[in-house]
């Protein structure tokens, strides 16, 4: 027999063994092999039914994972999110700095209405002594004036004084500098020496007024021919033929002499005449002398006013008649009057009008109102605006 023969009838009788005892083995022992066949199968089932139920849901978490976007569709999605919030955020930022700008305004517009109400409580009456101060000061500018323009001692002192007793009025300690300085003032005008210049521009003033009364110098040197009656013309139409030839020719001889002017009140050389018409040339010149002489007083210009009254007093001995109390009394007030001395060294009075400007205008910067801390609070609070912003922009 064949090796594989054998094997077969080895595998026979190993198989019929188990069957003849299985002929003496109990009923029950087959019954237990089913159940377990039967569980096995189930178990299978189970096993086969889980793995399917596993795939299936990796499947479908697969599908839903493909569906997922990515990390930069994610980025963008909240980039355009967050899109409105952030404008919405600048706009806030705007609106904040425009706030700040608005109380800025209001605070600053509440400051000069600060300002406008003291002013207007000020020029109500309410404060006396700026009235006073103001008052003080215009006196002395007008001192200063009166004194450059006018060369008026007296009144520069006059007004210096009254500004004074105004400052005493006030009676502040800070006026103690200004005080100082208008006494010294003071002090240097009447170190200056005085004269009378109102009674010295009245004087000439009132030669002036004399000017119409004074007598010119007449054409000749003759008295004028008086007209004849007429008994005296009824008796020459009866005198002769020689008589007529007398008469003509005296008459002719008035006529030539009249043309000429004899003076025998001194020696100097004669100037011809101007025509009688032009009488008032002669007076409205001899006014303009005298008036330039009272200009050039007030300005204390010293050679005009004597070469003034010189010419003045020359045009009165060529053109005048020089005799008679009139003119002897205008040639001696002419002749005092340039006795006096125009020219005077004034000193500078300023110094007390700049020291109460100075106190004024230091009293002015003292009463203005304190900047509002509001300002700067809209200020500091700008600061993290523009932080937030940039920070935006990041």
């Amino acid at each position: 027999m064949s090796e594989q023969e054998q094997n077969k009838t080895g595998e026979q009788g190993q198989t019929s063994l188990p069957d003849a005892h299985a002929g003496k083995e109990k009923p029950s022992k087959p019954r237990s092999g089913n159940r377990i066949s039967k569980v096995g199968v189930l178990g299978c089932l189970l096993g086969l039914t889980a793995i399917a139920s596993v795939g299936g849901l990796g499947w479908k978490g697969y599908q839903i994972w493909r569906q997922l976007p990515t990390e930069a569709q994610l980025m963008t999605q909240v980039h355009d999110a967050l899109a409105p919030s952030r404008a919405t955020h600048e706009t806030i930022l705007v609106l904040k700095a425009e706030l700040n700008d608005t109380r800025e305004q209001y605070s600053r517009l509440v400051s000069r209405m600060d300002n406008l109400n003291r002013k207007l409580v000020r020029l109500q009456g309410s404060d006396r002594s700026d009235w006073l101060l103001a008052e003080a000061e215009y006196l002395l500018r007008l001192a200063n004036q009166r004194l450059l323009t006018m060369r008026d001692v007296k009144s520069a002192m006059t007004l210096l004084s009254q500004a004074d007793q105004l400052l005493i009025t006030v009676d502040e300690y800070g006026l103690f500098p200004v005080r100082q300085a208008l006494a010294e003032d003071i002090a240097a005008l009447k170190a200056v020496e005085r004269f009378d210049l109102e009674g010295t521009w009245l004087k000439i003033n009132a030669l002036i007024g004399r000017i119409g009364q004074l007598p010119l110098l007449p054409p000749n040197g003759f008295t004028p021919n008086q007209p004849e009656s007429p008994a005296e013309e009824t008796l020459a139409s009866d005198d002769t033929w020689q008589q007529h030839l007398e008469t003509t020719a005296l008459e002719t001889w008035h006529a030539f002499t009249g043309q000429f002017r004899i003076r025998t009140d001194n020696h100097e050389a004669v100037t011809a005449l101007l025509p009688p018409s032009e009488e008032l040339y002669l007076r409205q010149n001899l006014r303009l002398m005298l008036e330039q002489a009272q200009l050039a007083l007030l300005q204390g210009q010293e050679k005009l006013y004597q070469t003034s009254l010189a010419n003045a007093q020359s045009w009165l001995q060529t053109w005048f008649l020089n005799t008679g109390p009139e003119i002897t009394a205008v040639h001696s007030q002419l002749s005092a009057l340039q006795q006096v001395t125009v020219l005077q060294d004034l000193p500078d009075i300023s110094r007390s009008v700049v020291a109460l400007k100075g106190y004024v205008d230091d009293l002015a910067e003292q009463r203005l109102p304190v900047t509002p801390a509001s300002t700067k609070k809209t200020s500091e609070n700008s600061k993290p605006a523009t932080a937030d912003s940039s920070e935006a922009g990041q």
